[in-house]
């Protein structure tokens, strides 16, 4: 098996995770993105039985808004709701670390931050002035998508649209290099904070790395590297804004306390006269394989042995999508899980274990990561691991537990739903990646229409030996194997 052993250094200058919220760094974004609802069997040396699982009519009420597009692209959804006297505002845009270029990376994470500085008619900080209104307000950025919402009073609305179509029409008119080193040393902050003072940071950097081959989008991490960072331009950062950020790279979504027609006007008013940007040209998809077994040794300022195993999987978009969210529940989401059960809490091998499963819009991977306890060995817990993989692939898991799995997607479906910012931010995923926002009905669906036979075929389908093993000692344990 290859292998590369490489002590990890809070100065190595290596990429962040991916960034969620303004000000927290994440590994990865569980989201249920929407997917398309077709399933479809592998040709396997074992044809799986086909079974029928029936699916009662699904309706969502609060799932459905209008939509439109405006001359210049930009997607609008629109949902009233007068159950209180609020408005949410969501602005996504289709762009995220994937849109950036090798020695080049950090942009749009970059903009996540610089949006906030003033734009030509609002040239101040964002925060006071949507602080004073008593919003609810904050952006994200991730591999695919950069977003930013806020959630006001109802007769707060314009001054919020105002702002949000400012930053997208006007930013740059106001865009200084001091701004630009301002938030450059920020997010280089964020950056050792949020990963290399963190026990195990480093790692989930040296994860996508090792995944994902170099010049993959994903091989590099949204918060940028610090080298890239350093050496960005002003004229490299302004360029990518004007690739990217453009009504017709964006969805707008309204939901909440508000008079369509008068918000109509109002989005018609502020967004209508910004120009149209170049057309955008979005990566196609390109999932990864690993040809043979790869194994990376890592060394670092921590107390225990930490360990991970990748399984490249699929893209967003792919119909093997359903079938591994539900995988991943029923290996590890709860203590009655069959990994938390078996090394947590029957064999106490580990203290913690997770099952992270990723599909983003061109590429995707499956995870299982875990903590061992002190004088338990990497040997013990792969092969608890690797039995119950192996028991998942001769028999399919019970009816029981997808229902269990499934019963858990469904509750979230419900409360993504409960909230204006909830149903703003799932209208603008489908818009961006459905082409549509209503379509939370046909998503859950595709859910629900898993059977058990459908689970063990992608169990067999990507957990193969063709993984990579990933461990994280401590530093002063010797290279020798454990």
């Amino acid at each position: 098996m290859p292998e590369e052993i490489r002590a990890l250094s809070p100065t190595s200058g290596a990429a962040s995770p991916n960034v969620m919220t303004r000000h927290r760094l994440v590994f990865v974004c569980a989201r249920l993105a929407a997917l398309s609802s077709a399933l479809v069997l592998s040709s396997g040396c074992v044809k799986p039985r086909r079974e029928f699982v029936h699916v009662p009519e699904i309706k969502l009420p609060a799932a459905q808004a209008e939509h439109y597009t405006l001359p210049n692209g930009l997607r609008v959804v629109m949902q009233q709701d007068r159950s209180a006297p609020i408005v949410a505002v969501h602005l996504l845009y289709h762009v995220g670390s994937k849109n950036e270029d090798a020695g080049r990376t950090g942009f749009a994470h970059l903009f996540e931050h610089l949006m906030f500085q003033g734009s030509q008619h609002n040239d101040r900080d964002y925060f006071e002035p949507l602080q004073k209104l008593g919003a609810d307000f904050n952006a994200g950025t991730g591999q695919d998508t950069t977003g930013y919402h806020q959630v006001v009073p109802s007769n707060s609305l314009e001054k919020v649209l105002w702002m949000e179509s400012d930053r997208m029409g006007f930013l740059l008119p106001a865009m200084t290099q001091k701004k630009l080193d301002n938030q450059r040393d920020v997010v280089k902050n964020e950056i050792r904070q949020g990963v290399h003072n963190q026990p195990y940071g480093m790692a989930f950097i040296e994860f996508s790395k090792a995944l994902y081959p170099k010049g993959h989008p994903y091989h590099w991490t949204v918060a940028g590297d610090l080298a890239d960072l350093d050496a960005a331009r002003m004229d490299d950062v302004l360029n990518f804004f004007r690739k990217w950020y453009n009504p017709n790279n964006a969805s707008l979504c309204l939901v909440g306390d508000f008079d369509t027609a008068e918000a109509k006007r109002l989005i018609e008013k502020y967004f209508g006269g910004i120009p149209r940007g170049p057309a955008p040209r979005h990566l196609r998809q390109q999932p990864v394989q690993l040809s043979r077994p790869k194994r990376v040794k890592l060394y670092d300022k921590v107390p225990l042995t930490r360990f991970y195993l990748g399984f490249p999987a699929v893209p967003a978009h792919h119909p093997d999508d359903a079938p591994l969210q539900i995988l991943a529940r029923v290996l590890s989401a709860h203590q009655a899980s069959r990994l938390d059960r078996m090394l947590v809490y029957e064999k106490q091998i580990v203290s913690e274990v997770a099952f992270h499963y990723t599909a983003g819009e061109i590429a995707g991977h499956a995870a299982i990561s875990c903590t061992l306890r002190p004088n338990k060995t990497l040997a013990e817990a792969l092969a608890v691991i690797d039995a119950e993989l192996e028991r998942i692939k001769r028999e399919p898991p019970s009816a029981t537990e997808v229902q269990h799995a499934k019963n858990y997607i469904e509750a979230h479906f419900v409360r993504q739903l409960q909230g204006a910012l909830g149903r703003a931010s799932q209208f603008n995923s489908y818009c961006i990646f459905q082409g549509a926002p209503n379509f939370a009905e046909r998503d859950l669906v595709r859910f629900l229409r898993v059977a058990p036979s459908d689970v063990q075929r992608v169990a067999r389908k990507y957990f193969t030996a063709n993984r990579l093993l990933m461990t994280v000692e401590p530093m002063e344990a010797t290279p020798a194997e454990k």
